[in-house]
């Protein structure tokens, strides 16, 4: 299975739990086990590949999905905050959104990732609609990164009252 499909899995148990459909989240499920070790192995090899493809939409589904899960895997997170570190420049608004809030979610703070989507963000905020900039403010304030996001803060703030 690739990453594509790994993540778009794990979306759907994410989702299957939030809507309370019927015991979707068992954690010690072969199934659910098999699908994060699959996810981990994937990752792992990725963070190692001298020469890899973005995978920016994959990355941000699996911190949004475990973040809505509050299951907290450090190895996975970690590897999946510096893939993306190295590609900010690629990620789609509300995919940066959803990469970020899934960090803040598990009270994640990753210095390198959120200092350069904070660059990124000023670089382009008017690319950000209000929606994806509401969630990266909200991923800012709650994991209190130890960086200055005041700039971030201020012209995000400036951007919501000129629309």
């Amino acid at each position: 299975m690739n990453l594509v499909n790994m993540s778009t899995a794990y979306h759907r148990v994410a989702r299957f739990a939030e809507e309370g459909k019927g015991g979707c989240w068992d954690r010690h499920d072969p199934r659910i086990q098999t699908l994060e070790q699959g996810i981990r192995e994937f990752i792992s090899r990725l963070h190692a590949a001298e020469k890899r493809d973005p995978h920016q939409r994959s990355l941000s589904t699996l911190a949004w999905s475990y973040g809505r899960l509050g299951h907290v895997d450090l190895e996975v997170m970690q590897l999946i905050g510096e893939i993306s570190a190295g590609w900010i420049h690629l990620f789609k608004p509300m995919e940066l959104a959803n990469l970020l809030w899934g960090f803040a979610k598990l009270q994640l703070s990753q210095e390198q990732l959120f200092q350069l989507a904070q660059d990124h963000i000023l670089a382009n905020l008017d690319s950000f609609a209000p929606r994806s900039l509401s969630v990266i403010v909200w991923a800012y304030a709650t994991t209190r990164p130890r960086l200055d996001c005041t700039r971030l803060m201020c012209r995000s703030a400036e951007s919501f009252a000129a629309r």
